[in-house]
């Protein structure tokens, strides 16, 4: 590397000479410089924002928990599975305050990006026709008796749904996409939507409001967004147990390929939400097989494939045994 630079420097010199010289440096100052204030920028942008949402007792806040996760990291430490399982339920219900738009990430038709309508749907029919090839290689006949989904979002899973099912369960930890949700059905003249609300840290009273089994259980861009990889076995147990013998599972996650951008995060949900928590790929086919699934096959989408939304999936394909 510092021969590089010498030699990099010496061909300055020869063409540009010691003006070249100091325009060079100069630029490389300021990077440096710039690198070294994004932070800073960063916090006084959110802090912008989250005293005009919130107002000054929302800013101490958030200025206490900036201060708090930046200990945590000199320290080399995360934050507990409880400490991030608030913090998720926090961003999905009050991330507003903080100047998220939570109809976006919550796939809301007419919002951000889900303006144009067939976008919206298109997020949904590539799902869709993944189930409708898990039935055909699984011999199950159609159409289905009831459905359930974690993280229904604003329907753009379901609204594929309304004509192969009579019911429709969706399971959230945000009571305005269940509002969206069933609005988006109801629209669609579909009647059947059953709307679960669950806190995130207590997953498992799912199994006391929806306790009926269940043909098939679907979960799509959500697992990247749970709080751990120990967080996720604990949704597909219950997805597990929600199933009846025999029923269908399509679980997407996103996978980890080894590259930094993928890694799993232990800490600052609110600013890692959308790629939070990863799995490799044969891990996560392991731990499905220990809770008691059996993993048929897996569909790789690599980054920027068209009719996905741009990042690493992994889509299980599963059923749970007679």
């Amino acid at each position: 590397m510092a021969g590089r630079l010498a030699r990099e420097l010496e061909e300055t010199w020869n063409t540009s000479g010691f003006l070249g010289i100091a325009r060079r440096v100069a630029r490389k100052l300021r990077t440096k410089v710039r690198r070294a204030l994004n932070p800073l920028f960063r916090l006084l942008r959110e802090s912008r924002t989250v005293l005009v949402a919130a107002g000054p007792a929302g800013l101490l806040r958030h200025l206490g928990q900036r201060i708090r996760l930046f200990v945590l990291r000199l320290a080399g430490r995360g934050q507990s599975e409880a400490e991030l399982a608030s913090e998720t339920m926090r961003y999905w219900n009050e991330g507003d305050k903080a100047g998220i738009n939570l109809g976006d990430y919550s796939h809301w038709v007419d919002t951000g990006p889900w303006q144009d309508r067939d976008k919206w749907l298109a997020l949904g029919r590539v799902h869709f026709e993944m189930y409708e090839q898990l039935c055909k290689a699984m011999g199950t006949p159609r159409p289905l008796r009831n459905a359930v989904e974690w993280g229904s979002g604003g329907g753009a899973n379901a609204i594929h749904f309304i004509h192969e099912v009579k019911e429709y369960c969706g399971i959230e930890i945000a009571q305005a996409s269940l509002v969206e949700c069933e609005r988006v059905l109801a629209e669609a003249g579909f009647n059947g939507f059953r709307p679960v609300l669950v806190s995130a840290e207590s997953p498992e009273t799912a199994l006391e409001l929806a306790p009926e089994p269940f043909d098939l259980f679907l979960s799509t861009y959500v697992f990247e967004l749970l709080p751990s990889r120990s967080y996720g076995e604990r949704v597909a147990r219950i997805a597990w147990q929600l199933l009846k013998p025999g029923g269908l599972a399509l679980i997407q996650i996103r996978y980890d390929d080894g590259s930094p951008r993928s890694t799993q995060k232990n800490a600052d949900y609110f600013r890692h939400a959308s790629r939070f928590t990863s799995y490799r790929v044969e891990e996560f086919w392991t731990k499905m097989e220990a809770i008691g699934f059996q993993p048929l096959y897996v569909k790789l989408v690599p980054r920027l494939v068209a009719g996905y939304s741009g990042d690493l999936y992994a889509y299980f394909a599963m059923r749970r045994p007679d």
